[in-house]
């Protein structure tokens, strides 16, 4: 059965927002916190911390809200043992961060393998959980006619229309980004002024993509690679 294609695309963007929402507090945070003049790259870990200990202690104490708190105090510890290294101790903030990440996440797959192999708290087994992730009604909200309309056609017919302005604008996005790399910016198009080992990686990209069935993941860390090895070796042109 053929795939549909603009369900694929809801999906997607779908998917965006619920998993990069969670992150996207923790740039917010990290923005305002580089803004005194620190620079925390262990937010991921922190916010790893917090999640694993809140959802445990959350689900065991049938409150959503002592899980919120739970969650707090321990990234609160986590920036603190941050703050203890790079204030007090003078470590170099790019390090400890990365570290604190990678302590993060083990922290949380420790810990979670660990209560997983006793007894993992399943959220719908608590009532008061589950009732603090329930549906919100918005007063007016359901009144709107495109999330009112149940068979969805209406917004089906909406998402294709904007499909080529879509399209467009990842054109767009695509020229913008070739033309910062051969040449830096849009003021300084000209053959003089080319990058020619950045062409030169383009083509040799599009032919791996074309002729062969290799990764494009593959093939972008590649172009990375060999982006480096020019900038390391002085080739740069």
């Amino acid at each position: 059965m053929e795939m549909d294609k603009l369900g694929v695309v809801t999906t997607f963007i779908h998917n965006i927002v619920v998993y990069n929402i969670p992150l996207l507090y923790g740039t917010v945070g990290e923005i305002m916190v580089e803004k005194s003049g620190s620079l925390n790259l262990g937010v991921e870990g922190i916010m790893a911390v917090g999640a694993i200990f809140g959802y445990i202690v959350g689900c065991y104490a049938n409150s959503l809200g002592i899980g919120i708190l739970t969650a707090f105090l321990m990234g609160a510890l986590c920036g603190l043992l941050f703050a203890a290294l790079t204030v007090s101790l003078q470590a170099n903030q790019n390090i400890t961060g990365l570290t604190l990440t990678t302590f993060g996440l083990g922290v949380y797959f420790f810990v979670g393998n660990g209560v997983k192999a006793v007894s993992w708290p399943v959220m719908n087994d608590y009532e008061n959980i589950k009732n603090g992730f329930a549906d919100l009604a918005i007063p007016g909200l359901s009144q709107i006619p495109v999330l009112k309309y149940r068979n969805m056609e209406l917004l089906r017919g909406v998402l294709g229309s904007l499909r080529p302005a879509v399209v467009a604008m990842i054109a767009s996005a695509g020229i913008l980004i070739l033309i910062s790399a051969f040449w830096g910016s849009a003021s300084a198009i000209s053959f003089e002024e080319t990058k020619w080992s950045m062409v030169v990686i383009f083509i040799l990209c599009v032919i791996s993509l074309r002729k062969t069935k290799i990764n494009p993941v593959w093939v972008m860390v590649l172009a990375g690679l060999m982006k480096a090895g020019l900038a390391l070796t002085g080739q740069w042109v």
